[in-house]
């Protein structure tokens, strides 16, 4: 009698972890999911141009940005906006790179309830 208790409490302790599991695994769920809803409105991809010398370049906000540095420009725009752009060199001509990057609004943020 006393294996069969035994056995009662460890399926009642097992079924207790995977409820607890399902819990935390849908709460992850749900934080991720909302995590990529507003991080995508904030990141971007831009083409990559080519000048008639061949030089890459990509044109942000009006303004034309080399890639022949390797460098990383974050810079404030007119809104008070953080901008990221990763500005790399490419290794070949390629017809379809891109440039990503992203811009943060600090004012955006003011609007959350």
């Amino acid at each position: 009698m006393r294996v069969h208790q035994l056995v009662v409490n460890f399926n009642a302790t097992a079924q207790k972890l995977v409820n607890w599991k399902m819990i935390r695994f849908g709460f992850v769920l749900v934080v991720m999911f909302t995590l990529v809803c507003t991080v995508k409105s904030y990141t971007f991809q831009i083409p990559v141009e080519h000048d008639k010398n061949g030089e890459a370049y990509v044109t942000f906000d009006g303004t034309k940005h080399w890639l022949k540095d390797n460098k990383n420009l974050e810079y404030m725009d007119a809104q008070n906006c953080t901008v990221h752009l990763e500005l790399f060199a490419l290794p070949t001509e390629e017809s379809n790179a891109y440039v990503s990057g992203w811009r943060l609004c600090p004012q955006e943020f003011d609007k959350i309830p």
